[in-house]
């Protein structure tokens, strides 16, 4: 399995970071995308073709990046409480906060 980027892994879940609160991007928020993707791309759900098999790969991959980072990190947005923590903790994911 390669290493995917968190950007990569955002966009594989639906998770556009320029319009949803940060508080809202924890392990909760990441299951239900994940399983709301799960479920619409399954491949025995799509005729079990080669692009369902690898779409539902990626979005297993990118759960799991999401879900290791959060999971080693210990790391919930909600205890940030100062803007430059958050800003730190985006920055790792390669992320910038919309002004």
């Amino acid at each position: 399995m390669s290493l995917m980027n968190y950007k990569t892994a955002f966009e594989i879940l639906e998770i556009d970071m320029s319009n949803k609160k940060y508080s809202d991007i924890n392990l909760e928020y990441l299951k239900k995308q994940y399983h709301k993707l799960a479920l619409l791309y399954h491949p025995d759900k799509n005729g079990n073709t080669l692009e369902s098999n690898e779409k539902f790969k990626q979005i297993n991959e990118a759960f799991n990046c999401l879900k290791r980072e959060i999971s080693i990190s210990n790391i919930n947005i909600n205890h940030y409480d100062d803007d430059d923590n958050l800003d730190d903790f985006l920055g790792s994911l390669g992320i910038s906060r919309p002004k």
